[in-house]
């Protein structure tokens, strides 16, 4: 399958800057299995549930993972965590440019970047005067906006660049499909006798990564961090056992239960 054959045009000004102001009043396209279309809106998807069915989704919570750091120069650097790559305040990052060395983040803290040479090079920094790494970058970090989205980041972005149901932190980027959910949605779900379950799979740097291949076949994906409970395996085959459907909320939720289907990985 050529990567062509998913081309498509896309309008600057279809591409919205800013959330609607309540979660569930974002569009709604329904495609049947007839090929009709339906236009709702997001509130309207409980509708389409049914007592007995399972809504299956994923409960990882994006950390503020793009920091503004100041070279020595004077000049700021844009840094982009990218995961822990070890004890000690080690991460792998990535940011444009070659630069290495010490870097000011925030007010006064301290870290050094630097890059490892030869074939599929990484880009690490090292976190040197504070102990508590995680609630600091709560503190001088911001939300990793797709870059599709042409704005700074700010405080608003905390709240709505994440599920109402976000738990496990580990993310750079928001599972999407899940932001339109409100807690009074899940509920009014629930209350229809639909079984509403999480999982957990954190999304990386293979979000940010264009597909250059020729062929889809030819474009490696990135490793992810994910999280299946053999309880939650037991529930989704009761539930098919009855005839209900299991409804996996995104593209990540998608890809953690095909990998555990596919024998590839156990559930813990």
């Amino acid at each position: 399958m050529k990567t062509s054959d998913f081309d498509f045009d896309l309008p600057k000004d279809s591409i919205a800057l800013r959330p609607v102001e309540k979660r569930d009043g974002s569009r709604l396209l329904v495609l049947h299995r007839d090929g009709t279309i339906e236009h709702r809106r997001f509130a309207d998807i409980a509708g389409y549930l049914n007592k007995g069915d399972m809504l299956l989704l994923n409960n990882t919570k994006v950390f503020p993972a793009r920091i503004i750091a100041e070279k020595p120069s004077g000049g700021n650097i844009d840094i982009l965590l990218v995961k822990e790559a070890g004890e000690g305040g080690i991460w792998e990052v990535m940011y444009k440019g070659r630069f290495e060395g010490m870097i000011t983040v925030g007010n006064d803290v301290k870290a050094e970047v630097w890059m490892e040479k030869g074939q599929g090079s990484k880009k690490f920094l090292k976190f040197l005067n504070t102990e508590q790494v995680k609630d600091s970058i709560w503190e001088f970090g911001s939300m990793p906006l797709p870059p599709y989205i042409k704005r700074l980041p700010d405080n608003e972005d905390r709240q709505r660049y994440q599920t109402v149901y976000a738990e496990h932190q580990g993310s750079i980027a928001a599972p999407t499909a899940g932001l339109h959910f409100t807690g009074e949605l899940l509920s009014k779900i629930k209350d229809k006798g639909v079984s509403v379950e999480t999982l957990t799979l954190h999304v990386g740097i293979g979000t940010f990564k264009p597909v250059k291949a020729e062929f889809l076949s030819g474009h490696r994906m990135e490793p992810e961090y994910f999280e299946i409970k053999s309880s939650l395996e037991g529930r989704i085959s009761k539930v098919k056992e009855a005839g209900g459907r299991l409804f996996a909320v995104g593209t990540t939720t998608t890809r953690a239960i095909e990998a555990t289907a596919s024998g590839h990985w156990s559930a813990v």
